[in-house]
């Protein structure tokens, strides 16, 4: 399967948009990764938060069950510091789940940076890519023969933009239809060269002795 065009400026177009397409894929997974990691720091003060109130806790705890066995009012003593400490593993908790949280936004932020500028650019460019490539490769497949050149310059009256096939000539509509040999095979070359491929040295296209186009009536 041909990938890329013959060497012309449509050839240079493609490379150059490839290489684009790369730098702009590494450029936006370097702020992806810049934003993920942006995110990530503000774990560290929570974290901090977090540890803080679990060293707290575990000393409520051990007061509590130190005071504890203070007899006759060691159940009262302890009671406070209990409170204190369940208190303190809560929040604990809870700034962790923030931490997860943390860690679960910036991975999804990271990611969305990342895959919609890509998936953007990717989608605007790859269908023409895609389709051009398809067209190519079914016109190697269907050969170089006078048919086909004929085939070309028939298409290219269809596809070419109005002002290209009047630098042409005046009426190449009207070239094909007398089946003018010079003109056919300039109609042809446009739509080979939209096409990236090199014109076939050994056809020719069908000319006005060989062929005539039907006509009705």
């Amino acid at each position: 399967m041909r990938l890329y065009a013959k060497p012309s400026p449509l050839l240079v177009r493609q490379l150059l948009t490839d290489v684009g397409l790369l730098a702009w894929v590494f450029l936006w997974w370097f702020l992806g990764r810049a934003a993920d990691a942006g995110i990530r720091a503000l774990e560290v003060p929570v974290r901090s938060i977090a540890d803080a109130t679990s060293k707290t806790q575990v000393s409520f705890a051990n007061t509590a069950s130190s005071v504890g066995g203070i007899p006759g009012i060691g159940g009262a003593i302890r009671q406070p510091f209990e409170t204190a400490a369940e208190g303190l593993r809560t929040l604990t908790t809870t700034v962790l789940q923030q931490v997860v949280t943390l860690e679960n936004l910036a991975s999804l932020v990271g990611m969305l940076v990342f895959v919609v500028p890509v998936v953007y650019l990717a989608l605007r460019l790859l269908p023409g890519r895609v389709r051009l490539i398809l067209e190519a490769n079914a016109a190697l497949a269907m050969g170089p023969g006078a048919a086909m050149i004929d085939l070309m310059a028939l298409r290219a009256l269809s596809t070419q933009p109005l002002r290209r096939l009047q630098n042409v000539g005046p009426d190449p509509a009207a070239g094909w239809w007398a089946r003018d040999p010079a003109m056919i095979r300039t109609l042809a070359g446009l739509e080979y060269d939209r096409l990236g491929l090199p014109f076939p040295s050994d056809g020719t296209p069908i000319s006005a002795a060989t062929a005539e186009p039907d006509v009705e009536g």
